[in-house]
């Protein structure tokens, strides 16, 4: 189970770093630092065409019409990192390293002091160490 939840976060990884190389591409060609008529720089940007569509083009088709500014790249951006963040788990690290609570992002409630023991003034739960760490509160408080 974990090297499937692994190997889901490696697609979402590289779905990631393909659409940054895209939104920075479209910027460079339209401030003409590049040139389509160059042919590496046209199979680049013909591929990561190629592969975004098939994700952009049901967004676009929802979206309204907005001008010149296409907001699909930008929905599927906060999509991706919205999977990416609520599918972490503490065991795994991130893209850099860092470790990762998927529901502790969205959950943080103080609890009454009488949860976290005599002598605590108040408790917060830290899902992926145990029910709380009230220790480390009262020395934050206390600094």
């Amino acid at each position: 189970m974990t090297s499937i939840f692994q190997i889901l976060m490696l697609i979402l990884d590289v779905v990631w770093f393909i659409m940054i190389a895209h939104i920075i591409m479209s910027w460079l060609i339209n401030f003409q630092v590049l040139n389509l008529r160059q042919p590496i720089v046209a199979q680049i940007w013909y591929g990561l065409n190629r592969m975004l569509e098939p994700i952009y083009g049901p967004i676009r088709r929802v979206l309204p019409d907005m001008g010149g500014i296409d907001l699909a790249p930008l929905v599927v951006l906060i999509g991706v990192l919205l999977k990416r963040r609520l599918g972490a788990s503490p065991q795994t690290p991130g893209v850099f390293g860092q470790r990762r609570n998927n529901v502790g992002f969205f959950f943080e409630k103080i609890l009454p002091p009488e949860a976290c023991g005599p002598g605590a003034t108040s408790c917060l739960p830290i899902l992926h160490v145990g029910m709380s760490c009230c220790r480390a509160v009262e020395q934050k408080h206390v600094r």
